[in-house]
């Protein structure tokens, strides 16, 4: 039963992920200006600290959730001086993100985003503009040629893989999150740099690790708290230390790939994503609307978010599945 749920779900989540996902890490609040935010009933904010001791909570969701059934399903929260708007209902957050997602897309400016996203130049951390829109544009150009062409062979072929890897647990107890995250992170390295990894080779152990170094990271109240109070950021934080050498090492990984594929003789060949994304720069349609364009710096930038979005979230889409259908078996028959 695992195996044949681990053949459907992994290609179909894999794909939604890639296209659909908008941002990784501080996803439940969601910013906005302060004046009308300041009109909406929340608990009570220390001055120049805001509601930290609600936000750094261990149990957080179900501490959110309690808040939301004292003061209704929007309600306001303070991280320092900044506002923050809370969702607490499917149909709130179905609202947001699908039917008005235009009015949700923007990002405020983050000191810890731009740190490790050249600047703001990513998908998921970007703000939304014109600039942000062609990016868009470009990479799901990108996704919709290779969906087209290898998507279904390169999932089939690594679903098999993952068969073979499953089968040898044998009804032993075993945590699934690390063949899903390594399983999914394979299927991004051939999509993307259209090269596939033995499961024990040194290059992708360490992409692999460097990814599930940055997630865990991203999340560290350390981290998040040098954005709601600049003067932290003059003291030594050794998460944040830990978080850009782990940023470093993604960008060189991310780096070499792209010089190897501008290394080749041209692009009418498009092998993969990168290919697809790097011959994209050379169209008139990179220049929009506005008089910024698109860069290599987006490019890389657009391959990290593939990464961290096709990679993590992917994995915890089928750990959710697999355990949701062991307590409904009629559901797999």
């Amino acid at each position: 039963m695992l195996v044949s749920l681990a053949l459907l779900v992994l290609g179909s989540a894999l794909f939604l992920s890639l296209v659909l996902r908008r941002g990784v890490g501080k996803t439940l609040p969601i910013p906005c200006a302060a004046s009308p935010a300041a009109r909406m009933p929340g608990p009570w904010a220390l001055p120049g600290l805001g509601n930290l001791l609600d936000l750094g909570r261990r149990d957080l969701p179900e501490h959110l959730n309690r808040l939301a059934r004292r003061y209704g399903d929007i309600y306001r929260l303070r991280s320092g001086n900044t506002d923050i708007v809370v969702l607490n209902s499917i149909e709130l957050i179905r609202e947001a993100l699908l039917k008005k997602w235009s009015h949700f897309a923007g990002r405020p400016h983050s000191y810890t985003a731009e740190c490790i996203s050249f600047g703001g130049k990513d998908l998921s951390l970007g703000d939304y503009s014109p600039l942000w829109r062609a990016q868009r544009r470009l990479v799901h150009g990108a996704l919709q040629r290779c969906r087209a062409t290898n998507l279904e062979s390169v999932v089939t072929r690594e679903a098999r893989q993952l068969s073979q890897e499953l089968s040898r647990y044998a009804g032993r107890a075993v945590d699934l999150s690390s063949d899903f995250s390594m399983c999914s992170c394979n299927i991004i390295c051939t999509l993307t740099f259209g090269t596939r990894f033995e499961k024990e080779d040194s290059e992708f152990v360490g992409i692999h690790v460097c990814l599930n170094e940055i997630v865990a990271l991203w999340g560290s109240p350390l981290i998040n708290a040098l954005d709601s109070f600049p003067l932290l950021r003059k003291l030594p934080n050794p998460a944040f230390s830990r978080l850009l050498h782990a940023v470093s090492r993604r960008d060189e990984i991310v780096s070499n790939h792209i010089q190897q594929h501008k290394d080749r003789a041209g692009y009418d060949d498009v092998a993969d994503i990168t290919d697809a994304l790097l011959q994209s720069l050379s169209q008139p349609a990179v220049v929009m609307e506005s008089q910024e364009r698109v860069t290599e710096q987006h490019i890389h930038m657009s391959i990290v978010d593939l990464f961290i979005g096709g990679t993590e979230t992917t994995a915890a889409w089928l750990c959710w599945a697999i355990a949701f259908l062991l307590h409904r078996p009629e559901v797999s028959q």
